[in-house]
């Protein structure tokens, strides 16, 4: 009687792991169907793999697809003065120089050196996803290489608010890994929301990783009968000097990207929008 037990009870665990096409780093089960449909809503596998119960939960059923994904490299080469001025040259690169590129020395998280050149490089994409009656816009920053500088970011997305409008859904993710299978994710942020946009502003961790990730999405409905081309704004602002989560806010956000204040505009690199656009009938 025991035997058949445990016979029986083995069969329905191996039966139930049957079932998952993926367990995640939060071991949720994730089947076949689910990783289906959150793939085709601009979820990537890292972020498939990291993603915790309460966001699995409400997208793992969503049918939908990205109808629009601009993906855009830089390069971006921080020079700090012996006076402690920093200078900032941003290139827009390909997709073959930011693959081949490969930093000097691994960058160290503690303090600055005067004189100290960095050269690091991000991949920023934004898209456009069709949920059935709403749109969700979406952007993802990832680095090449560990940023000297960990302090405040801002990530957010313009929108044009004569044709949409946020009606909810807004979801900030930051990952870093040791190891594909050793990451942590982490969605504490500030969020501003405002009608030509959503910015989120959070702190990067300290540490060497091999990813260091972060996203943020969120759901618009039309403001208009018929819309017939939309725009999604992807920006990324990273602090070149140490902020506090109060100048970390003072930005506006709408179609021309992330506008800093002018007091923070020295504190922060600037890269140009990442555009993703979209034309049909809505």
């Amino acid at each position: 009687m025991l035997i058949g037990f445990i016979f029986i009870f083995s069969y329905s665990k191996v039966s139930a792991l049957e079932k998952c096409y993926r367990i995640n780093n939060n071991n949720i089960c994730i089947n076949n169907e689910q990783y289906v449909n959150l793939e085709k809503i601009g979820f990537s596998d890292l972020e498939i793999n990291n993603l915790d119960n309460e966001e699995f939960n409400k997208n793992k059923n969503l049918k939908g697809k990205v109808v629009s994904k601009k993906i855009s490299y830089y390069k971006d080469i921080y020079y700090y003065n012996e006076d402690g001025t920093i200078a900032t040259n941003e290139q827009i690169v390909t997709a073959d120089e930011y693959n081949k590129f490969n930093p000097i020395s691994i960058i160290s998280p503690y303090g600055l050196t005067n004189g100290y050149i960095e050269t690091n490089m991000k991949k920023m994409t934004t898209t456009i996803i069709c949920l059935g009656n709403t749109y969700r816009y979406k952007i993802s920053l990832e680095w090449k290489s560990n940023p000297k500088v960990r302090s405040n970011d801002i990530i957010g997305i313009g929108i044009e608010n004569d044709k949409v409008y946020y009606i909810g859904n807004r979801t900030f993710n930051q990952t870093y890994c040791i190891s594909n299978s050793n990451c942590t994710s982490n969605s504490s942020a500030n969020f501003k929301n405002q009608e030509t946009g959503i910015g989120a502003n959070f702190t990067l961790p300290n540490g060497n990783y091999t990813i260091l990730n972060s996203y943020l999405y969120f759901d618009v409905g039309k403001k208009i009968s018929n819309v017939t081309s939309m725009k999604a704004y992807g920006d990324y602002k990273h602090a070149i000097k140490t902020t506090n989560s109060v100048e970390a806010n003072s930005y506006n956000i709408n179609g021309g990207g992330i506008n800093l204040f002018s007091s923070v505009m020295s504190k922060y690199d600037s890269i140009n929008t990442s555009v993703a656009q979209w034309t049909g009938n809505w």
